[in-house]
């Protein structure tokens, strides 16, 4: 099958699994997306004093918010920000993790004696699922921690600290650093925690830490409030976010992309001389866990004009049934490529193909970047973008005859760069764009139904994570 797709003029209106038409972005079950913040390495000198002077906060490549607007509030009410809302940063070094939050509230009341009940009152909690194992809904895991931070008020000069749930706690508890200081509107506090404290926390792995915050809000008329950053239910680890340490998001693969003079017929067979002689890569659970039961090989070229990609994918059952342009390909089986040509994560574009040379588009970018919050609700989408160029895909099997055994499906793509939305610079010798090729395979004997692979593991079922975009160099 082979396909011109062209620019079109007339909106289409869509509501697809992706984005709603505000930008905002919505999950599909399947997908279990988890909302992301980044833990950046830093070696400078913190002391823990409550007053932030020495946090790098403009520098920080992404912080967390929750306000009524991101967090899911389980218990009392939010009016506005300045009724509550807070700003949180998380740092790590060789061996401490440090916390800071610049909290809003109209009122700060701390008043117990009894740290283990500081969530009653004005405060946060930290949870870590340290090996990110989700085993289960309640925080009973050696791995699972409830870390509990409470701001000195007026009511009583100092900061508490307390540590729930995971059992022999208190050797945490002593060796937790926390500080606060009230300041106008609200308070700030800040806290590092010993990395050798955190049972199963290993920075230097690549997989993601399992993490939410929770804050705690009581006013003087006795209303409690409590609001988690990730989830519906503060305490279960299957709702929990992913804490990335950014040191390893540099780790991504590079594929060398070759130049090429001779001309390349879409056709979705790849049997010119510039496929024959390009090396392929394969794609890798999109979690990290392993190799795929359906393998998928790419490849990548380009001229002066244009870049090529062709994804082969090994499949014993093909089959679709989207056949409109910007159809949820992702429902049923589709390959997605993501392009982010500047390489600065603020931008990129999303092409999705599927067996039947079904085509979905989308421009995606970050218009306060970096994003304050998770990329997921802080990403816009131009839903008419669509994007110049050719596709082809071949089939060797029968398309949507569920009974036999099917071989593969090959994808060809033809993108000329000029397509790309205001794209400054073309590509030379030398450049690197980052790039990510990702793979939904939907077959009968897969136990979760669907099967996620990846050029770059994202190390989550979450694609849009600019960062872990592989590198693709022009040779």
């Amino acid at each position: 099958m082979h396909k011109i797709f062209l620019i079109l003029q007339s909106a289409i209106v869509i509501l697809f699994a992706f984005f709603i038409f505000d930008g905002s972005r919505v999950f599909s079950a399947e997908e279990q997306v988890k909302k992301t913040i980044f833990c950046r390495r830093y070696d400078g000198k913190i002391t823990i004093d409550g007053k932030l002077e020495d946090w790098p906060i403009k520098d920080l490549p992404s912080s967390g918010i929750l306000n009524k607007d991101v967090g899911s509030i389980e218990d009392g009410e939010i009016t506005d920000d300045n009724d509550y809302s807070m700003s949180f940063y998380i740092m790590y070094d060789e061996k401490n993790i440090y916390f800071s939050a610049i909290v809003k509230d109209n009122e700060v009341i701390t008043s117990y004696g009894d740290p283990s009940r500081i969530w009653q009152e004005d405060g946060i909690e930290l949870w870590f699922d340290a090996k990110h194992d989700s085993a289960t809904t309640t925080m009973t895991q050696d791995d699972d921690f409830q870390i509990g931070l409470s701001p000195r008020s007026k009511d009583r000069d100092i900061t508490e600290k307390y540590v729930w749930r995971n059992p022999e706690p208190y050797s945490l508890i002593d060796t937790i650093n926390v500080e606060s200081s009230l300041i106008d509107g609200g308070y700030i506090i800040e806290a590092s925690i010993p990395i050798a404290e955190i049972r199963g926390l290993k920075p230097e792995n690549i997989n993601p830490v399992g993490f939410n915050i929770s804050g705690c809000e009581v006013d003087s008329e006795g209303i409690w409030t409590h609001i988690p950053w990730s989830g519906t239910h503060h305490s279960d680890p299957t709702q929990f976010g992913l804490l990335f340490f950014e040191n390893k998001l540099t780790d991504v693969p590079v594929y060398i992309c070759k130049n090429m003079s001779k001309k390349i017929l879409v056709d979705g067979i790849l049997n010119e001389e510039g496929w024959k002689n390009t090396e392929s890569f394969p794609l890798v659970l999109v979690d990290g866990r392993g190799e795929p039961k359906y393998p998928t090989n790419a490849k990548m070229l380009w001229d002066k004009d244009n870049l090529y990609i062709g994804i082969t994918c090994y499949d014993e059952d093909i089959w679709g049934n989207l056949k409109n342009r910007d159809d949820p390909l992702w429902q049923e089986e589709a390959v997605e490529i993501y392009i982010d040509y500047r390489g600065e994560s603020k931008d990129y574009v999303e092409i999705e193909i599927n067996p039947l040379n079904t085509v979905f588009d989308l421009y995606i970018w970050y218009p306060d970047f970096p994003p304050r919050f998770d990329f997921e609700r802080a990403a816009k989408a131009d839903k008419n973008f669509n994007i110049s160029g050719q596709t082809a895909v071949k089939i060797d099997g029968t398309l949507k005859k569920r009974d036999d055994k099917d071989k593969r499906w090959t994808v060809e793509v033809k993108i000329p760069f000029n397509s790309l939305k205001d794209i400054k610079n073309l590509p030379k010798k030398g450049d690197i764009w980052r790039i990510n090729i990702y793979r939904f395979e939907r077959n009968k004997d897969i136990p979760d139904g669907v099967e996620l692979s990846a050029f770059s593991p994202t190390y989550s079922t979450h694609f849009h994570i600019p960062k872990r975009f592989g590198k693709v160099i022009f040779e």
